[in-house]
């Protein structure tokens, strides 16, 4: 039997049968190809990829971000235009703001009345509660939470205008003469000039006068540090 096998094994019949089974396993192998499917999520890394494989073409076209860049390799881009000026902030409060525990501008001729007593506008307020015009150039001030006659009361007054012909001055009065006791008692005045002698002896020099009472127009500025 043997005999008779071996004598039909031709070269011719052994090629055609190989080439039989190459055919056969070609087919199998290309008949399995790995997609997306087959790969589990998020299971390659970064070790499974070639490097310097990946091109722009494997990349979706404006999906990486700058985070995706190592600093300093993304090129700033071109200064823009300036914006718009923004609008002027509001005045301050002329440097009286800070650690006061109050202030106020007022008196003058805000409240220069005739018939006492009058009550006054405030301007650049904290914390004071009201002052009025209680006689020529007198002036009480009340305070919120401060008491004028407690031992630790202070108060900082100084005019708020002068004259070319006289000087303006304010004044706390620490014994209240028209005020109650818990109120801070204003008094403004002005100091007008006067003749005095000088090197000529002629009398010509005008430098100052005694105190006046009664200047309803000087308005003032108190602050309770």
């Amino acid at each position: 039997m043997f005999t008779k096998l071996r004598a039909r094994l031709t070269y011719a019949n052994v090629m055609a049968t190989v080439a039989v089974f190459i055919a056969l396993g070609g087919s199998s192998y290309a008949a399995i190809t790995i997609t997306g499917k087959n790969v589990k999520n998020r299971s390659l890394t970064a070790k499974d990829i070639k490097k310097s494989s990946l091109t722009t073409r494997e990349v979706k076209n404006r999906s990486l971000l700058a985070q995706d860049f190592k600093a300093g390799q993304l090129p700033a881009g071109p200064r823009g235009q300036q914006g718009v000026k923004g609008d002027k902030g509001a005045p301050g409060q002329d440097g009286l703001d800070g650690t006061a525990r109050a202030y106020a501008w007022g008196g003058g001729a805000d409240c220069a009345a005739v018939v006492f007593p009058d009550t006054c506008p405030l301007h650049k307020n904290k914390g004071v509660a009201y002052i009025i015009h209680v006689g020529n150039g007198v002036y009480c001030v009340g305070v919120n939470g401060i008491d004028a006659s407690a031992p630790d009361s202070l108060a900082i007054v100084a005019p708020e205008e002068s004259s070319s012909t006289a000087n303006a001055f304010a004044e706390w009065r620490a014994v209240n003469n028209a005020c109650v006791a818990n109120e801070f008692e204003v008094a403004t005045f002005y100091q007008p000039e006067m003749n005095v002698r000088n090197e000529a002896d002629n009398g010509s020099v005008e430098i100052s006068g005694p105190l006046t009472l009664g200047g309803t127009s000087v308005s003032f500025s108190i602050t309770i540090p």
